[in-house]
């Protein structure tokens, strides 16, 4: 059964006069969304259900969507710059190297919600739910689609300011990226709310607490929201030495400086995880010492955008997708349905599916156990180095420069591109875990026994694939064996 999202709990208000394109209008006139009032006012769009009882179950909430809108900026990033070609010139090489160090850092993002999880306690949560099904359950409505004006216009308008701390030289910009926006597919919200919401029940108490220091008018909104004293409390935060066995960290995952995968215990800790996040693009709280995502969004929309030379964003789908093995090509435009393709395609989610489950695998390890640090830093290993670096990001390459469909007259795209088809949530337990790992590796095996390589690339990336999963499947059988019984 697909991922049910936890973004359809969550709601942004409708006002009575009506809605526009895909989201609600704002509550809130865009010109009152004021340095004092604009957290406030997404805060009163954000429609919460009812909570779950206590402020670490609330917590875990929010965290779970704060999960999914990282995991959804990731993918979409990834798809942006691999839609460019590089041939083209230097701006569209610049704003490809843009795109990918913007998802690096969403990715670090993504790890440390998963950090602050495991800072109270609670299980890691990596799900999301496939493009395009509900896309007006987010903030912002997401999509993985090629470098468009309105694409980068979206992502300027989500990951912007408050209007009265964009900086002069970008006003103009990030105003016309707000009327495309909303022209096309209504007001976009934006994901500050989420996290000042997180931020709040995080505090210790009702006082304004650093380094996010939230103003009068957004502390009144939560106090509504949550009533009085709704914090997580000391006792509910994980024993800081069992935190450090099992949080990601920086260096652990190559990380640069401008990627946050922070300790997020103790408490202090984990404010200055959650501020962090939201001075590098998604809060309202700005940090000159970060250069933000909007900083980066908004040049890349005034400056590099109209000087894209022709054939700069090749011809691929929004929101690719390969139907089930035997099924029938239809006539969709977004569908891939070239043989060929289609097992590229079904290969790179196999290796996307298997990404998460190493990230799965890799914060479930105790480093205070020699075999499992060990184990720890070779699956963060495959992680980074053989998934993220090597496989996934030379088939999404591969996969722009195929033909989508085998009829060459058929309406559409002319491109493939990568899917990243999520499917079915990721096991619960450790042993369902390795044993998924197990079945992705046969199931890649058989995938690339259906691909005819063309080129010397593609035998060397399928080579290289076949010598990676071998070596890794006895360490792979050992896990099932050792977590799920001999039986397995």
């Amino acid at each position: 059964m697909p991922v049910v999202s936890r973004a359809r709990l969550l709601h942004w208000a409708k006002p009575d006069r009506g809605k526009v394109g895909l989201l609600s209008v704002p509550t809130v006139p865009l010109e009152e969304l004021t340095a004092s009032g604009a957290v406030a006012a997404m805060l009163r769009d954000m429609v919460l259900p009812v909570t779950r009882g206590t402020p670490v179950e609330e917590a875990a909430f929010l965290l779970q969507i704060a999960s999914e809108v990282e995991h959804a900026f990731l993918l979409q990033y990834l798809y942006a710059a691999y839609s460019l070609d590089v041939g083209a010139g230097s701006e569209p090489a610049k704003t490809l190297s843009s795109f990918v160090q913007l998802a690096k850092q969403e990715m670090g993002h993504f790890v440390t919600v998963q950090n602050l999880l495991r800072a109270i306690k609670q299980p890691l949560y990596l799900d999301r739910e496939d493009f395009p099904k509900h896309p007006e359950l987010y903030p912002f409505p997401a999509a993985l689609e090629p470098v468009t004006s309105l694409s980068v216009a979206k992502y300027v308008t989500a990951e912007a300011p408050p209007d009265d701390q964009i900086p002069t030289p970008d006003k103009d910009a990030a105003a016309r990226a707000k009327a495309e926006t909303v022209q096309h597919v209504g007001p976009v919200q934006r994901v500050g709310a989420i996290y000042a919401a997180i931020y709040w029940l995080f505090q210790s108490g009702d006082q304004p607490e650093g380094p996010w220091t939230l103003d009068p008018v957004t502390i009144a909104e939560l106090t509504k929201s949550y009533g009085t004293g709704f914090h997580i409390r000391d006792t509910d935060f994980a024993a800081p030495d069992w935190f450090s066995r099992f949080a990601a960290t920086a260096d652990e995952w190559q990380a640069d400086d401008s990627i946050f995968v922070d300790p997020a215990d103790p408490r202090a800790s984990a404010l200055i995880a959650i501020h962090k996040i939201s001075a590098q693009g998604e809060g309202p709280d700005s940090d000159p010492s970060v250069k933000s995502h909007f900083e980066v969004l908004v040049a890349m929309y005034r400056d590099s955008l109209p000087v894209f030379p022709a054939g700069a964003v090749r011809d691929i789908p929004t929101n690719p997708y390969v139907t089930p093995d035997g099924s029938t090509p239809t006539s969709d435009p977004t569908e891939i349905s070239e043989p060929q393709t289609r097992a590229w395609a079904s290969l790179l989610s196999a290796r996307y599916r298997i990404l998460l489950l190493d990230i799965f695998a890799t914060l479930s390890l105790d480093r205070a156990s020699a075999p499992e640090a060990a184990l720890r830093s070779t699956v963060v290993d495959w992680a980074v180095n053989s998934e993220m670096l090597d496989f996934i990001r030379q088939i999404a390459r591969l996969l722009v420069t195929k033909p989508r469909t085998s009829n060459p007259a058929a309406a559409g795209p002319k491109f493939a591109a990568a899917p990243f088809t999520f499917g079915d949530p990721l096991p619960t337990s450790i042993c369902g875990l390795w044993k998924e790992q197990r079945a992705l590796v046969q199931r890649c095996a058989s995938l690339a026994a259906q691909i005819n390589p063309s080129t010397p690339q593609e035998t060397s990336i399928l080579s290289d694939m076949q010598t990676f999963d071998s070596g890794r499947k006895a360490t792979i059988d050992d896990r099932i064996q050792n977590l799920c019984g001999p039986s397995h």
